[in-house]
This record gives structure tokens, sequence and C-alpha cells, in this order.
């Protein structure tokens, strides 16, 4: 998670952009440059007259207010581009910790696929060995070479997957698609206790979201525009100095001041629309802020309640469903190794006994992936689940690595919504992680 967080491009272009605009808000606040010229004038056209050097220098001053209203218009800009950045560094864990954590499950599918090819090939042996003796029939030793054949285009795709899983968690960080990911699988025991104090804490203060503090600051950048606007009756006023300087004859310097003013006589077609229309920005902004507020307070409830299911899942896959499939595997190898049991029920056993531990290995993953969908609140986040809907049951197992009525909920990701713009992550870096 360090790695993504400091070298994600994309985390690194929305820090930068609002760097950016934090270096905005001091030219926000200061008067405009002052205008100097110097050039001759009163150049005679005929003999007699005499030309003079003319300097001239004139500052504009805004009218009262005006100047400290657009800084701070630039200073809630920079606020929200923040803000924003916070809001994506949250969707760049959720993915992160869901693109290493499908890695964790892709690895030990893997194992469990080795480890039941292997037993798979000694049986094969055994029913060969039995065939040629008359002890089983032939039925049974192409039932061990079909499975054999359906493990190993299951390898096959799980490789296929590791790479794929591979080059997303190394576009995260910044790397080669071909980086090595070191992966250490977690201490679920740890993440699992974890989880259950997150759920006992009180809710999560809505307002310290970065998507609605970037809503917020929009609203009040809108607040202050429709205020500077207002203002935009008011003339500006222009201080203006003269000094001349004769070329010819005597040496004389005359000096001059003068003060002005602009006059807003087109206020019906200038200043009347632009407070209007930031009236209406602002009212916008407060309609999405309030969208969003709900959005969130909405997703909140769901994500405690996607925790709180994963979490009795994995409860009853401990305490139920594994213990109750390892007394049946215990039993079917006796009964196999006895004669009494064939092995096309066997098979069956192995393959639900496989698969239940893939389930509660994904129930365990989704109780993290709940945790880190409630502690990284966002409006829109990318939802991914891998227990299944149910148990396996003996018979119904296949030698899939999927587990069982899985669902993929959200295969692409959409940034923070802040008033009426928007900003996120590219949807390329969500790319593959739902449904894959």
């Amino acid at each position: 998670m360090e790695q993504v967080r400091e070298a994600n491009p994309s985390l690194k272009s929305f820090r930068m952009r609002g760097e950016a605009q934090k270096e905005r808000v001091p030219p926000a606040g200061t008067w405009d440059d002052p205008f100097f010229a110097i050039g001759p004038d009163e150049v005679p056209v005929s003999m007699g007259e005499s030309a003079v050097l003319r300097f001239q220098l004139s500052q504009s001053i805004p009218f009262p207010g005006k100047l400290g209203l657009r800084k701070r218009i630039a200073s809630l800009r920079a606020e929200s581009a923040q803000s924003d950045a916070d809001a994506s560094e949250r969707t760049l864990k959720v993915l992160a910790h869901q693109t290493f954590l499908r890695l964790v499950f892709n690895q030990n599918a893997r194992a469990l696929n080795q480890q039941i090819r292997s037993l798979l090939a000694n049986e094969l042996g055994s029913a060969q060995a039995r065939y040629k003796t008359g002890d089983a029939t032939h039925h049974e030793w192409l039932l061990s070479k079909l499975e054999l054949s359906v493990l190993e285009v299951e390898r096959l795709r799980l490789e296929r997957d590791h790479q794929v899983l591979t080059a997303l968690f190394n576009e995260l960080r910044d790397q080669p698609p071909e980086a090595l990911v070191e992966i250490e699988v977690p201490d679920f025991s740890k993440l699992l206790q974890q989880a259950d104090q997150e759920m006992g804490e009180a809710e999560k203060q809505i307002q310290e979201q970065p998507e609605l503090k970037s809503a917020a600051a929009v609203v009040h950048s809108f607040e202050a525009e429709e205020t500077l606007a207002k203002l935009g009756y008011a003339p500006d006023f222009v201080i203006q100095g003269m000094g001349m300087q004769s070329l010819q004859g005597p040496s004389m310097f005359n000096w001059g001041l003068m003060m002005g003013l602009n006059l807003p006589i087109f206020f019906f077609r200038k200043q009347s629309n632009l407070v209007s229309a930031a009236q209406f920005e602002k009212e916008a902004a407060l309609a999405e802020r309030r969208r969003l507020e709900n959005r969130l307070r909405t997703e909140l409830r769901e994500a405690h309640q996607q925790l709180k299911t994963a979490r009795d899942i994995v409860r009853l896959y401990m305490r139920e469903v594994v213990p109750a499939t390892e007394i049946a595997a215990k039993n079917a190898r006796v009964g196999y190794a006895a004669r009494r049991l064939p092995l096309s029920q066997f098979l069956d056993v192995l393959k639900t006994q496989r698969t239940q531990a893939l389930e509660l290995l994904a129930s365990r993953i989704d109780v993290i992936l709940g945790s880190v969908r409630v502690r990284e609140l966002l409006s829109n986040p990318p939802v991914i689940r891998l227990a299944p809907g149910r148990p396996t049951l003996f018979g119904s197992g296949g030698m899939s690595s999927g587990t069982s009525g899985s669902v993929s909920l959200g295969g692409g990701m959409s940034g923070s919504t802040s008033g009426p713009k928007k900003s996120g992550i590219d949807s390329s870096q969500a790319s593959g992680m739902g449904g894959m």
C-alpha cells in the first residue's frame, strides 16, 4: 500500500494539481501590475515649437473587498483540489487492497490445484494397477485421467489470472507488468479481530470525508463568486501620475496627477448576468453536496452490512461447514482405501473440500475488503465480493477454482464528485477489477 501511495502516477498528478492551485492563491489577492509609459510628446510640426518627453505611471485599485474575495475563491479551489487528491488516494487504497488480496486468493488456488493434481496422479497409478489386476474397472482409470486434464486446464487459467493480476498491481505502483510481486499471506485472525473492533466503533463523521469536504469547498467558492459578482456593480479606481521634460530650450519639468474610475454602464448585460450565473452555480453546488452527503450515508450503511455479513459467513464456515467436510473427507479416504467407496464419490468429496477451502479464504478476504470499504469511505467505491452465495455441497462441487455463486459488483471505478466537476482515477486503473 505504501508503494502505491508513493509511486502511483495518477495520485502524483492529483497532488501536483493541488499544489498548483495553492500557488495561485497569492496572485489572486494581489493588485494588477502598474502601467508605465515613456515617449516624446508635443512634437512640433513646424519650426519654433518645442517637444517634451512624457512619463506616465498608472495603477488600478480594485473596489474594497474584491481582492479578498478573489483570494478566498482561489484558496477554496485549492482546498477542493487537495480533498480530491485525498479521495483519489482512498480509491487507490481500495483498488490496491482488492488486487493484492485477489493475488493471495490466486496463490492459494494454484497451491490447492497442485496438491490435488499430485493426489490424482498417485490415484491414477493406483487405478491403472488395479485395472491390470482386475480389481478396478477401466472407467475408474479413464475418470482419473479426465480429472487430471481438467485440473491442468484449470492450472493454465490460474496462471493466466496470476499474470493479469500481477500486471494490474504493478500498474498501480508504477512498475513494469512483469515485475515480481512478493505475496505475504495476511494474518487473517488479526485482521478479523480488527474488523470486529471497527464494527463496534461509532459511525464515522460524514463531514470529515474528503469528497464531502471538496463539495463543501466548491459551495463556498460559488458563494464567494456570487458576492464578487455583486461587487462588480461598484467601480474600480485608477490613479495616474504624469511628468513632462522639455527637450528644447530652457530645461523645464512639469508633472500632474489624475484619478479616475470605470463606469459599469452596461450592468444590465454584464454584471447582472454574472450575478445570476453565480447564483445558479451556488444552488447547483448545494444540491450536489446534498446528493453526495446522502450517497455517503447510504454507502456507509451498505459497507457496515457487507462487513457484518462477511464476518458471519466466516464464523459459519469455521464452526460448521469446514469441520463437517473434514470429517467427510477423512471417512471418504478410509472408504476408498478399503474399496467400499467408488472413485467418483471420493473425487466429489476431495473437490468439495478443496472448493470449501477456497470459499473460506474468499470469505476471510471479504471481511478485509469490507473493513477497507468502511475505513476508506467513498461515494462510489469499486466493490467486489469473492465469497459464494452458499457453501458448495457434496456432489455439486466442480473443479473450477472460482467459488460457487460468487459475484463481482462494479467492474469499474469512479472518482470523487465535487460540486459540478468530477475528478478521479482513469477507468483503466480499474480494468479487470470486477468479473475477472
